[in-house]
């Protein structure tokens, strides 16, 4: 667990993240396995044994980058003010679109 939180830790800072964009801007085609070498490559995520650290480190990157995503798509719709005509025109019978007849 100790592990789990230092990979975590690692990750979640913003030069990681700047780091994992650029790998995967850099590997466009990249499976999630590919990405996990790199990414354990790149941070030094190996085990006392000296095997990379991949499943650890996928979770955590995947789970990172998909807070990014969610802040993103967050950010943009708290911007996001869609265009709405408000009027209403009156049909010849003097009613709304939905046929209220008006007061």
């Amino acid at each position: 667990m100790k592990t789990q939180n230092q990979i975590k830790r690692t990750l979640s800072q913003p030069e990681a993240i700047k780091q994992i964009n650029n790998i995967l801007d850099a590997n466009t085609n990249i499976n999630r396995s590919k990405l996990a070498d790199l990414i354990c490559d790149q941070f030094n995520f190996f085990n006392p044994c000296g095997e990379k650290q991949r499943s650890g480190c996928l979770c955590e990157t995947i789970f990172t980058l998909e807070a990014i995503q969610r802040k993103d798509m967050k950010d943009f719709f708290a911007d996001y003010r869609p265009k709405l005509d408000t009027n209403t025109q009156e049909d010849e019978n003097g009613r709304d679109p939905v046929g209220t007849p008006f007061s």
